[in-house]
C-alpha cells in the first residue's frame, strides 16, 4: 500500500499521457489483488490520479470505468489518444 502512495505522490509530476499509459494499468491491477485493503487503497489511488488529469476529465473518467468494467479477465492495454 505504500507502493501505491509513492505512486500518488510521483503522479502530479507526470503527464496526463504517461499517467495512463504507465501508471494506471498497475493501479487497476491491484483492483483485483486477494486482500481486501489493498483493492480498497487502489481504488482510492485511482480515483485521486483520474483527478490529476488535467485535459478531458469526463473523457477519461468514463475510460477509466470501462476499464474497471472489462479489466477482470486477461491483459489489458491502455493507449492515451491525441485529440489536438
Amino acid at each position: 500500500m505504500r507502493a501505491l502512495d509513492v505512486l500518488l505522490s510521483l503522479a502530479s509530476w507526470l503527464t496526463d499521457e504517461a499517467k495512463l499509459d504507465r501508471m494506471v494499468p498497475y493501479i487497476v491491477d491491484l483492483l483485483h489483488d486477494d486482500a481486501p485493503m489493498v483493492r480498497l487503497s487502489a481504488f482510492r489511488t485511482l480515483i485521486q490520479v483520474v483527478r490529476l488529469f488535467t485535459l478531458l476529465h469526463s473523457l477519461l473518467l468514463v475510460l477509466i470505468l470501462m476499464i474497471l468494467a472489462h479489466a477482470s479477465y486477461g491483459n489489458y492495454t491502455i493507449k492515451c489518444v491525441n485529440l489536438s
